[in-house]
C-alpha cells in the first residue's frame, strides 16, 4: 500500500499508506500521501525495498536503513514498536 522513489542523486521519496509507519516521515498521525514526499533523513541511497510493513534502503557505504513494523525483526532491530524514521 505504499512506494518508495530513489532519484539518480540518491534521494528517496515515499507516498501511500503510512500503515506502521512505512513512508519513513516523523508524523506518527499521517495517514497517506497522495503525492511523493521526500525523507528527508536518507541521501546518497542507492537501493530501495518496499516491503508490506516496513522499508529499507542501501546507501553507497553499505549502511542499510530500515523502517516501519519491527514484527519478526523486519527492520532487524530489537525493539518492539514500529519506527516511523530511517
Amino acid at each position: 500500500a505504499h512506494t518508495l522513489i530513489l532519484s539518480r542523486q540518491g534521494f528517496v521519496y515515499s507516498m501511500g499508506s503510512n500503515i506502521e509507519g512505512v513512508l519513513g516521515h516523523s508524523e506518527i498521525s499521517m495517514k497517506h500521501l497522495q503525492t511523493p514526499s521526500l525523507i528527508k533523513t536518507l541521501k546518497d541511497i542507492k537501493q530501495v525495498s518496499a516491503g508490506k510493513l516496513h522499508s529499507l534502503a542501501l546507501d553507497h557505504q553499505g549502511k542499510v536503513f530500515g523502517w516501519g513494523t519491527t514484527t519478526n525483526g523486519a527492520i532487524g532491530v530489537r525493539i518492539t514498536s514500529s519506527q516511523y524514521c530511517p
